[in-house]
Parts: structure tokens; sequence; C-alpha cells
């Protein structure tokens, strides 16, 4: 069992990449990562990626790597177009709120 060959394993897996990346953008705005610690993050969620491997590997279970790579990297596109829709809805109910009555936006009779 090579570790470097694992290492470079995950270095290269742009899928993981991606989900590091989605979480860590996402805890930031939770507020579990602060400024500053991105990089520790990203260098955590990556070792615990090796770790796994690693695990797997000792475990004799066999991975398509390719295929798991393209899996997290679906799954990192599926968390941001989710992220873009809350953030879609949340702004502009914040936008009505704060343009409603103006004269570009028009006249509400609700109360």
């Amino acid at each position: 069992m090579d570790v470097q060959i694992l290492l470079t394993t995950v270095i290269g897996m742009t899928g993981l990449g991606a989900l590091v990346s989605v979480l860590i953008s996402w805890g930031k705005s939770a507020g579990v990562v602060t400024d500053g610690t991105a990089q520790t993050w990203v260098t955590g969620l990556n070792l615990v990626a090796i770790v796994a491997l690693f695990v797997a590997k000792v475990a004799g279970v066999e991975l398509d790597m390719t295929a798991l790579d393209a899996n997290l990297g679906t799954v990192a596109t599926i968390l941001v177009s989710i992220g873009q829709l809350v953030l879609a809805m949340g702004g502009s109910k914040l936008f009505y709120s704060i343009s409603r009555g103006s004269p570009i936006v028009g006249k509400s009779f609700s109360k």
C-alpha cells in the first residue's frame, strides 16, 4: 500500500475538490468556518478523504476512482444549485421588502 499513490489520487480528484469547496463555502455561511481558516478546513477534509481511501484499500474494497470522482462532482453541482436557489429566494424577498411601495416596483395594496 503506497500512501503517496493515495495522496496523488486524492489531489487529482477534481470532483472531491469541488465538493470540499462547496462544503467550506456553506460552512462559512453557517459560521462554522471562520475567516482565515478555510485552508485548514481544506487540508482537514482532504486528509479525511485520504484516510477513507486508505481504510477502503485495507478492507479490500475496490473503488472505481473515476466514477467516484464524477459522482462527487455531481453532488457538488447539486449542492451549488440548491445554494443558488436558496439565495435567489432569500434575495427576492429582501429586495421586495426594501423596494416595496416605491414608484419603480409599484404600490402594494395588501397589508
